[in-house]
């Protein structure tokens, strides 16, 4: 027969084996939920991510409207593409810029109009002469370096937004 200690002792095992791998769920699931949060920042808006399934182990966002296709991207990542992108944002602001910073979010294949492609997802800070500042997400080119697609620009609403409005509208299409 078997004595009460040996019992003890076999149920107690039991008791701190259980208690181990609820914490250890309780972890992966922590992690998860935190992994999960990040690639949701990391994509534009109307966007399904898929788990990786290449050979890169990238993981795998489409448009709602667009369907997941199995080719090989037809790019390859390129160690300079945040070089090319942050030479291609000075350019474009001119010379008010004051301060920028390309932050990498993530790396996805991006599945989009029946092609693959490497992506990265970064968030961009700008900072101008004045001092003020911007920020908003971009999927950028993993090759090149080039603008795929933004989201979350700010909105700038001047107190009056026709004073040095310099852009000059087509008469044709003037509603007055």
């Amino acid at each position: 027969m078997i004595s009460r200690s040996k019992i003890f002792t076999i149920f107690a095992v039991l008791v701190l084996c259980l208690v181990w791998s609820m914490q250890n769920m309780k972890k992966k699931a922590h992690e998860l939920a935190r992994s999960s949060a990040v690639v949701a920042q990391a994509v534009p808006p109307n966007t399904l991510v898929f788990p990786a399934s290449n050979k890169n182990g990238r993981e795998v966002i489409t448009r709602l409207q667009d369907k997941q296709t199995q080719k090989a991207p037809s790019n390859k990542p390129d160690p300079q593409w945040q070089d090319n992108f942050e030479k291609i944002l000075v350019i474009q602001s001119g010379s008010k810029l004051r301060d920028l910073e390309v932050k990498k979010l993530h790396s996805f294949v991006w599945s989009v109009g029946g092609q693959n492609l490497n992506v990265e997802s970064v968030l961009v800070s700008f900072k101008n002469e004045k001092n003020e500042s911007t920020k908003f997400n971009a999927l950028v080119d993993s090759q090149n370096g080039k603008i795929i697609q933004t989201w979350n620009q700010p909105v700038k609403d001047p107190g009056n937004p026709r004073e040095n409005f310099g852009v000059k509208l087509d008469p044709r299409y003037n509603n007055e």
